[in-house]
């Protein structure tokens, strides 16, 4: 095997690991793009969920205090 030839294998090899390096900091991107998506879904869930709570609270108030009045 000549110098040129080992020359280009340890180029391709080298370019090889490159790209699987690449592909799995792409692929852990993604998981982390999802994670946070799925997190950013769960906190609006939640707030939606709180915020139903408020106004079910707010409704009750003002069903007591119209209890209140007409009495």
């Amino acid at each position: 095997m000549s110098l040129l030839e080992q020359e280009r294998d340890i180029w391709e090899g080298t370019q090889y690991h490159n790209n699987q390096h690449m592909m799995r900091i792409i692929l852990n991107t993604r998981v982390w793009e999802e994670a946070i998506q799925a997190y950013q879904e769960i906190q609006d869930n939640h707030l939606t969920t709180k915020i139903t709570e408020i106004h079910k609270l707010e409704l009750t108030l003002i069903m007591d205090q119209q209890k209140t009045h007409h009495i």
